[in-house]
């Protein structure tokens, strides 16, 4: 699986973005931003073991929020739609996070 590293404050995508893939946070948090950089409004903090942009895996539709690294170090795994189909929902355990966050 693909992984990135990320600095703190580092963009992993912007709102309004094409959307492909979503991430699974492996260490580090990522915080999740609506509105313009000078002053977002920030919708979440995600920490490790939470999936961020997984609307990407269920709808077709650009970005709907910013995503930064919080922290120096943020690991993210790539979740592709072939994987998220293949791992994630045959996972019940996973299933009922995910649904959670969406």
């Amino acid at each position: 699986m693909e992984e990135f590293r990320y600095a703190r404050d580092e963009i992993i995508f912007h709102e309004g973005d094409e959307s492909r893939v979503a991430y699974y946070i492996a260490e580090g948090a990522v915080e999740i931003r609506i509105g313009p950089d000078v002053s977002p409004q920030v919708l979440a903090v995600l920490k490790p073991g939470e999936i961020l942009g997984e609307m990407a895996l269920v709808a077709d539709h650009p970005r709907t929020a910013t995503a930064v690294a919080c922290e120096e170090g943020t690991r993210l795994v790539v979740v592709s739609e072939r994987f998220f189909e293949e791992q994630i929902v045959g996972d019940v355990k996973q299933v009922r996070a995910l649904l959670g966050t969406l």
